[in-house]
């Protein structure tokens, strides 16, 4: 690794930057005269602001890549999100808090496990703080003499708006909200703690706050420079208009870059379900006695297509697309999603692990997290890192549907209703339970041969269910 040895108030001098960004003071005046330097190329101005950045956050070439990589996949505009990125290491917030003198020395104070996160020690100084997160020193640490020294250097120090510390007790919290929205918010009495975050982190903006008010907008806009106002547009009898709500567009927004992104295919079949019905009849009051709850089809067609996507030949099932759709990341486990509808939208909470439970352990864990959805309680951690998504809107009465993929799954199954089919069975005709499914596929990982096939195996698995207890 390559490692910049560069005296710090020399490299300041080559930057054009002030040493005081750094926490440092140059006690003397550099009595040089600057050399005149000729017009430089946009090229050479935009290196040399990469090269400040990259000096004054203390992070080498390939970590700014990754971070230049995450900002420009993020929402908005791409500098702006690199330097949230950057402004959010822990190296960085516990210099802005006043805990150390320069970023050199907070790398240090991390490494050396002498901050907590949330009352939890960590060490490492790129770890990125959200939105609410509590940052501390250690109250053994406290007392030694290397704080009392930076105290002293710090005590004066400017602390930015968006985090709130607490110098001398060496602790500091980055609020939930942005100053812009937090000002918002109290002029129009709406209480932070029941507004989710879109920014980065969780972070509440101004346009969250917006978005669940529409007197906010009124006054944002009585706020800026007045303009000629355009007369409003006159709506028929009958018409209302609302503003979309947070979730809506998030879910808008995910299911645009699912449906551009990838390019998919479905494929449709039907299952005889007569087996399988009178499976769960004979498992329902077992698994109540045993769990508690009661085992749905959901449950058991999700057991059955944890089992099918846990053979090797339908491992592309179970993938995902990553570094630009360059690479293929193969599961070797089966995190499943279920999709839940909520009255204001769609969300998927995960089942992680999926493919080491029993049935009864499947339901218990599946009844968790769709009733924690159903509430509004689900964790972060409980709605993300899905192997495959299933969606089931049988209960509607729905025959059949093209599912849109939950990225970045490369597949996710439909299961449509139930219904009484005449169907031809060793040569009469005879009424069955017949319900279908619908498996969208990502044809980049894909093709139509092997979802296929996984339909085939899923099939034989639904229609003789007494081998998922086995």
């Amino acid at each position: 690794m390559a490692i910049n040895r560069t005296p710090v108030l020399k490299r300041c001098r080559q930057l054009g930057i002030d040493p005081v960004v750094l926490g440092y003071s140059s006690k003397k005046e550099s009595i040089r005269q600057p050399k005149r330097r000729r017009k430089e190329s946009e090229y050479a101005m935009q290196l040399r602001e990469k090269q400040k950045a990259k000096f004054i956050y203390g992070v080498l070439e390939k970590q700014f890549r990754g971070y230049f990589k995450r900002a420009k996949s993020m929402e908005g505009q791409t500098g702006e999100n690199l330097m949230t990125l950057l402004e959010s290491r822990l190296d960085n917030v516990v210099f802005r808090m006043g805990f150390a003198r320069t970023r050199r020395e907070a790398r240090q104070i991390v490494d050396h496990k002498h901050v907590l996160v949330n009352g939890k020690c960590v060490n490492i100084p790129s770890y990125l703080i959200k939105a609410g997160d509590v940052i501390e020193i250690k109250e053994s640490a406290k007392s030694m003499q290397r704080y009392k020294d930076i105290l002293d250097v710090t005590a004066g120090r400017l602390v930015p708006e968006w985090i709130d510390a607490d110098v001398e007790n060496f602790k500091g919290a980055q609020p939930k909200a942005t100053p812009l929205a937090r000002k918002i918010a109290a002029d129009l009495d709406i209480d932070l703690a029941t507004v989710s975050g879109t920014g980065f982190g969780g972070k509440i903006t101004k346009e969250d706050i917006l978005a669940i008010s529409a007197p906010a907008q009124v006054k944002v806009a009585a706020a800026a420079p007045a303009v000629e106002a355009k007369p409003e547009k006159v709506l028929p009898e009958g018409v209302e208009v609302i503003p979309m709500s947070a979730m809506r567009k998030a879910i808008s927004k995910g299911m645009t870059h699912s449906y551009l992104t990838a390019p998919t295919f479905t494929l449709n079949y039907d299952v005889d379900m007569t087996n399988l019905i009178a499976l769960r009849k004979q498992v329902l009051d077992p698994i109540m006695n045993k769990t508690g709850m009661k085992v749905t089809f959901t449950d058991l067609i999700g057991l059955a297509v944890v089992r099918t996507l846990m053979k090797e030949e339908h491992r592309y099932l179970n993938a995902s697309l990553i570094n630009d759709a360059q690479n293929i990341e193969l599961h070797k486990f089966v995190n499943l999603g279920i999709a839940v509808g909520l009255d204001d939208g769609l969300v998927v909470p995960v089942v992680h692990g999926a493919d080491k439970m029993s049935l009864s352990d499947f339901v218990v864990a599946s009844k968790d997290v769709i009733k924690k959805a159903q509430a509004g309680k689900l964790k972060a951690a409980e709605m993300s890192g899905s192997t495959f998504s299933i969606t089931n809107l049988g209960m509607f009465g729905t025959k059949s549907f093209n599912p849109i993929i939950n990225q970045p799954n490369s597949a996710i199954l439909g299961v449509s209703a139930t219904i009484q089919t005449p169907v031809v069975v060793d040569g009469e005709v005879v009424v069955r339970p017949i319900m279908g499914l619908c498996l969208t596929i990502d044809h980049r990982i894909v093709d139509g041969m092997n979802g296929a096939k996984f339909m085939v195996d899923l099939k034989h698995l639904l229609e003789n269910p007494m081998e998922l207890l086995i």
